[in-house]
């Protein structure tokens, strides 16, 4: 399932706060109230629940690990582009990485830890390199696969490029 992101615009603008937070005030077990449904109308109930969980949303359209393998962009828009930086991610990364017309043009992963780094691959069978980054040398690191996953092991405080060849 993608992300409809004129639907989750309308959902921020609706759950925005004076203030500039977003709540998610009329999110409630039967569905939401319509779009025009005042923001506060639960609070003479006694009923208010903050919830600043709306980043998520995002993260897991732009990365998920929670597998253990690094899945890029897996409910993102394909027409549309997108970057983050330094996502935390599962076996102790931080990941950064770009799409542009559904297709990966960029991705580098630090390793805090030293595991054993897998990924789905993200350039769509073609052929990849993994380069660890040392100032301004880079050293070709061995790279494995199962299928459509690819792996390579790191060390603490390397900084990983995938590339498409």
């Amino acid at each position: 399932m993608v992300l409809d992101i004129e639907k989750f615009k309308r959902q921020i603008r609706y759950c925005n706060l004076p203030n500039g937070a977003c709540a998610d005030m009329a999110l409630q077990s039967h569905g939401r109230y319509e779009d025009v449904t005042e923001f506060d109308f639960m609070g003479p109930m006694g009923i208010f629940v903050e919830n600043f969980g709306l980043p998520v949303v995002i993260n897991e359209c732009l990365l998920q690990s929670y597998t253990g393998i690094l899945r890029l962009f897996p409910n993102w828009p394909v027409n549309r582009s997108a970057e983050f930086y330094s996502l935390r991610a599962v076996g102790a990364f931080l990941v950064s990485s770009r799409c542009e017309a559904g297709r990966v043009t960029f991705l580098n992963i630090l390793s805090e830890k030293g595991t054993s780094c897998r990924l789905y691959h993200p350039y769509q069978g073609a052929s990849v390199a993994v380069y660890e980054q040392h100032g301004e040398t880079r050293t070709l690191v061995r790279l494995f696969s199962e299928g459509e996953i690819l792996g390579f092991d790191t060390r603490p405080g390397g900084v990983y490029t995938v590339e498409r060849l």
